[in-house]
């Protein structure tokens, strides 16, 4: 009877310490904002644009500071309650992405911001397409005025430009894809 004991106790034990192995004591790590914008090859082909721009991901948490790297067009956005903001360039063979994000301070503040755009200044316009990135996004194809497309993706309390060229319907493709992986990794 005593080795039945034995095995029993040593059989609980060892389930146990399995059971508590099984928990994970490493604690799933929320990216920094900074970490959101990819980082080279993350998305296929991608990589940061280092002939434009400073090298890594320009970012600010103060209006003083976004009005430093985006002269002129931050108002609509640090009118609203914002968390952070970054701005990288990426390259992938003759494609070109200027991505802003923005961290609003919730999905009630993102979804106001990008409703309200629509009727400031340059976001003025009828010929943005609605498309299926994040939780609401648009297109525009800015051949007349940017040459290129101008996207704007809102998922959760985030908001993304993105400014691409060249105008054609391979250079969409790719940024909608490129998009996409960022959105999808997006807490």
């Amino acid at each position: 009877m005593r080795g039945l004991e034995g095995r029993w106790l040593f059989l609980v034990a060892g389930a146990m310490l399995a059971v508590a192995g099984c928990g994970g004591s490493e604690e799933e790590k929320t990216p920094s904002f900074v970490e959101l914008f990819p980082a080279n090859n993350a998305v296929s082909g991608w990589s940061e644009n280092t002939t434009v721009g400073a090298a890594g991901v320009e970012s600010a948490t103060t209006d003083l500071a976004v009005e430093g790297l985006i002269d002129g067009a931050a108002e609509p956005f640090i009118a609203r309650d914002w968390v952070a903001f970054g701005w990288q360039q990426y390259v992938n063979g003759s494609y070109h992405i200027d991505l802003q994000m923005w961290q609003m301070a919730s999905a009630a503040v993102a979804t106001d911001l990008y409703t309200g755009l629509l009727v400031e200044g340059r976001y003025d316009t009828t010929f943005w397409e609605t498309i299926t990135l994040g939780d609401e996004s648009r297109v525009w194809d800015t051949q007349s005025q940017l040459t290129g497309w101008w996207f704007n993706v809102r998922s959760g309390a985030y908001y993304l430009e993105a400014a691409v060229t060249p105008n054609d319907a391979d250079a969409r493709t790719a940024a909608e894809t490129f998009l996409a992986a960022i959105v999808a990794d997006l807490p």
